[in-house]
């Protein structure tokens, strides 16, 4: 099949000036298949017109997904409503946008690996898809730029630029204590919010020990009673959906080699290693035995590194990475049973 003949010059040139891409590209073949169908003017015109508007929609979805700098992709075909402690209603309401649209907040609060982050992620590209703007931040990465912004006294306008989206997910809330500065910075905004944008929240503390990580009692009950007027609030429950899926992909064969090979020495060293060697721990449910050997050696990780971690928490019961270590090691812990 021959090539179409390509638009002539004025054409084309007219058409980059006026940046039509998508027209310049397929009006030549369009207009092929035009004459050969005998389209009238009309079909001809609205079949390049639905073709730019279509490329023009794909390009800004694109800019838009990029701009919200999701830290994976999530969606809401994936979320399985079944197996969380979301209702389904509840989950087909917050589908639908409408809470964006009105500028209500959606919170989720529970323990690791029981959806909040998925569910919050899945909306957000839900809410792009629709034609929405959104961003995301850990809370932590939004002080840190809102921090930026007090050294040439700009914080209202970085404020402002973040408002420009329709949704702000903010996830990981209370994962590391705030100073005071912090805390007004992250209670300006979302005053800043309140009822102009929707937020997503997601945290692993319930409202009520909220001061563990907001260190003025008045600041944190200002920024719940904004936070909480318009919010949909969902309290997620159960084991770590991550457990359930390593638990299932971990062959036994691997689990009793690693057991093994982790078995001989002190709590007080297999303490010290957890502390410090969490990830390597866990990347042992996941990579082959005999490279485990040969970085785990023989630590025993079974009751001490528990006792360790709970004195921890008793130690500084005000330090939520400090617990959320510990409900680490206990989902860990999990893991091995029966090995």
């Amino acid at each position: 099949m021959t090539a179409p003949a390509p638009l002539p010059a004025d054409l084309d040139g007219g058409l980059r000036r006026l940046k039509l891409s998508a027209i310049r590209r397929l009006a030549p073949e369009l207009l092929i298949t035009a004459r050969t169908q005998r389209w009238n003017p009309e079909e001809f015109l609205r079949t390049l017109i639905d073709a730019e508007l279509a490329a023009r929609d794909a390009s800004n979805a694109r800019a838009r997904m990029k701009a919200a700098a999701f830290p994976v992709l999530k969606t809401i075909e994936e979320f399985d409503v079944a197996a969380s402690s979301i209702p389904k209603a509840t989950f087909d309401y917050l589908a639908s946008l409408e809470w964006i649209r009105a500028a209500e907040n959606y919170c989720a609060v529970g323990p690791a690996g029981t959806g909040k982050s998925h569910s919050l992620i899945a909306l957000g590209i839900a809410a792009i898809q629709a034609g929405h703007k959104v961003r995301y931040f850990t809370a932590a990465e939004l002080v840190e730029t809102l921090y930026r912004g007090l050294a040439d006294n700009s914080v209202g306008r970085v404020i402002e630029n973040l408002l420009r989206a329709d949704l702000i997910v903010i996830d990981e809330v209370g994962f590391a204590p705030l100073d005071d500065t912090g805390a007004q910075l992250l209670f300006r905004f979302v005053a800043a919010a309140y009822e102009r944008r929707a937020l997503g929240i997601g945290s692993h503390w319930p409202f009520d020990q909220w001061g563990r990580f907001l260190p003025e009692h008045t600041t944190a009950v200002s920024l719940l009673d904004r936070l909480l007027h318009h919010s949909i609030v969902v309290a997620t429950e159960g084991e770590s959906f991550r457990m359930k899926q390593a638990r299932t992909r971990t062959p036994a064969r691997l689990t009793r080699a690693v057991w093994s090979s982790c078995a001989t020495v002190t709590a007080r060293a297999a303490a010290a290693y957890l502390e410090s060697h969490l990830d390597i721990i866990a990347a042992a449910l996941h990579v082959t035995a005999h490279d485990q050997r040969q970085r785990l050696g023989s630590y025993d990780l079974r009751l001490p590194y528990l006792t360790r971690h709970r004195r921890m928490q008793t130690d500084m019961p005000q330090n939520p990475r400090t617990t959320h270590m510990l409900e680490t090691c206990a989902l860990y812990r999990g893991l091995t049973r029966g090995w």
